[in-house]
């Protein structure tokens, strides 16, 4: 019976996914730091938000490390649901081919 229900090849899982839309792979991604806080003057210093912070972090170089996008907006309490929000929208693309986790690459894509 187990030789019946696992003797088939196993569809991909990203069968459906564009290969065109996933990053050329590199051997190693450049290293990307926080961008520098701007300075305030008191109340009328407005939040970028995280979705600010996120792009510019991932502007920073051609392709970004989901970690080090996470590391732009360490006090968020959901900072995937702001990245995949921005991959959603558009603005950031990802390798759909590639294992989730932190070394997953992603770009800022031209609106």
């Amino acid at each position: 019976m187990a030789d019946a229900l696992y003797s088939e090849a196993a569809p991909s899982r990203n069968g459906d996914c564009d290969a065109s839309v996933a990053s050329p792979r590199s051997t190693a991604l450049p290293l990307v730091t926080r961008p520098a806080p701007r300075p305030c003057a008191g109340a009328a210093c407005a939040d970028p938000g995280p979705e600010a912070a996120v792009l510019a972090t991932a502007a920073q170089a051609p392709v970004v490390a989901l970690g080090d996008l996470v590391g732009a907006i360490p006090d968020h309490p959901q900072p995937l649901a702001v990245i995949l929000a921005l991959v959603d929208q558009g603005r950031l693309g990802i390798d759909l081919q590639a294992p989730f986790g932190s070394d997953l690459r992603l770009w800022r894509r031209s609106a």
